[in-house]
């Protein structure tokens, strides 16, 4: 199955998409996020009308990211203290990359079964991790090497 044309149009509008996930525990919480992966300014200034995208030719790729995390880590409850959720023994993230959007879907399926399903990420009550800038935090594996521990049982093995 291919994502909505409604899902396509805000990844190439520069905004993040995701869905929230069933955990199969009460305790903790699950998400999928899509976020596109763009070419700076500099490289396609034809793209951008200021620090806004203009042009989805910008976008050069897309990351998927599992997110999983004790429940008590809401927005409402912690506002957008990442860095208090990242620093958790417990907070898990999985992080796939792919070119085209054609190839989302595949890269969705282990943890998302419709795509229909995601939505703006500023509509989930996790804002906490699902649309903070937590990018360069992963780039750094030495920092917080438990994200990349073990899952819960109920969740499926990270993708290939």
């Amino acid at each position: 199955m291919s994502l909505p044309i409604q899902t396509l149009t805000l990844l190439h509008r520069n905004r993040e998409v995701a869905a929230e996930l069933d955990s199969g525990d009460p305790e903790r919480r699950a998400f999928v996020v899509v976020l596109p992966l763009l070419s700076s300014v500099a490289e396609s200034p034809e793209a951008w009308n200021g620090d806004r995208l203009r042009e989805p030719s910008a976008v050069r790729g897309y990351e998927v990211r599992y997110l999983e995390h004790e429940a008590r880590f809401t927005e409402e409850e912690w506002g957008f203290d990442y860095d208090l959720v990242l620093d958790a023994e417990t907070t898990r993230i999985r992080r796939s990359f792919v070119d085209r959007p054609e190839e989302l879907a595949a890269a969705l399926s282990p943890w998302l079964d419709d795509p229909r399903r995601l939505r703006h990420a500023n509509f989930l009550d996790d804002a906490v991790l699902v649309s903070s800038p937590i990018t360069t935090y992963l780039d750094d594996p030495e920092g917080r090497p438990h994200l990349d521990g073990p899952l819960s049982a109920s969740r499926p093995p990270q993708p290939s």
